[in-house]
């Protein structure tokens, strides 16, 4: 694997530390995975010679934490669009950090919002690399790196998919 959970791990806890100011902690998968809805969500491609994308996704509440600490402005005055504005800083650094590590040439696109309602957004074009369940400021929130797969693997039906928490055994 080019980019390990660990190596994930600690690209997220620096970029959360650095710019944020704020802590991140190791999460059961079920924790993160019970709270809903997760209905903040900015993703990024990469693209070039490994094709993926890097997505981030966490409760409204902790959206708006994020984006006062991001901003230093009150969370009671943050919207939707101050929320997108954080994620998608949060979500280029933490995707341009692992770019070393993959195979040359990588690029990476502007940050978008998946919808959750389009297929070809969510489907089994792609695999999961890894996926951290984390908290933060007592929420839990969600990494994962994705890796778009051959047309021939999605016919084959060979999407490995994992969740756990850095640390934790498969």
């Amino acid at each position: 694997m080019l980019v390990t959970e660990g190596e994930l791990y600690k690209i997220v806890q620096n970029t959360w530390t650095s710019t944020l100011g704020i802590q991140v902690a190791p999460s059961s998968a079920a924790e993160s995975l019970a709270v809903e809805p997760l209905t903040v969500c900015v993703k990024i491609k990469i693209t070039g010679e490994w094709g993926g994308e890097v997505r981030l996704s966490c409760s409204p509440q902790l959206g708006r934490l994020l984006a006062a600490c991001m901003f230093h402005i009150d969370v009671y005055t943050i919207g939707t669009n101050e929320i997108f504005d954080a994620f998608s800083e949060l979500v280029h650094i933490v995707a341009g950090n692992p770019k070393a590590l993959l195979p040359q040439p990588v690029g990476l696109s502007l940050p978008t919002r998946p919808d959750p309602h389009d297929a070809a957004q969510t489907g089994p074009s792609e695999q999961i690399v890894s996926r951290l369940a984390l908290m933060s400021e007592g929420h839990p929130f969600v990494v994962a790196l994705l890796r778009g797969l051959p047309a021939s693997a999605n016919k084959q039906g060979s999407i490995i998919t994992k969740t756990q928490a850095p640390g934790e055994k498969a």
